[in-house]
């Protein structure tokens, strides 16, 4: 039986990928290895059936949690009545968000700090070889 990749493409992202990332924005950062692999092992699988050149098409579960926590960060700084918004705060450069103290790994991954240190990874920074703009 020959399906088309495109169409594998779609189930997978679609019903499998949908159902392995739920939610992941709360769980992802602070599961285990053994899951991971497991994760990746489903992945490995789909990307056998599916031809090369439609690879790029398949979502992962990284790409789903970055982009899954990136918009939570937006929504949660975007309302001020959000139960969240007083854990993100800027700091006085007004470029990247204070991080809260954290004595535990635990603690560390939970769903805040880890979505603040994505948020502050992902911030653009201009580099060195690049000229400043002149605010005239």
């Amino acid at each position: 039986m020959k399906v088309d990749s495109k169409i594998l493409c779609l189930y997978y992202n679609a019903m499998i990928s949908s159902v392995a990332t739920y939610v992941i924005g709360s769980w992802y950062n602070s599961c285990g290895t053994t899951l991971l692999h497991q994760l990746a092992r489903i992945e490995k699988q789909a990307k056998k059936l599916i031809r090369k050149q439609d690879h790029q098409t398949l979502l992962t579960p990284d790409s789903v949690y970055k982009r899954s926590a990136t918009a939570s960060t937006k929504k949660i700084m975007a309302e001020s009545q959000h139960p969240l918004h007083s854990y993100f705060k800027w700091l006085p450069s007004g470029v990247r968000l204070s991080s809260p103290s954290c004595r535990t790994n635990r603690h560390r991954d939970t769903a805040v700090p880890s979505f603040i240190r994505l948020f502050n990874e992902n911030i653009k920074r201009p580099s060195p070889n690049e000229p400043e703009l002149d605010p005239q």
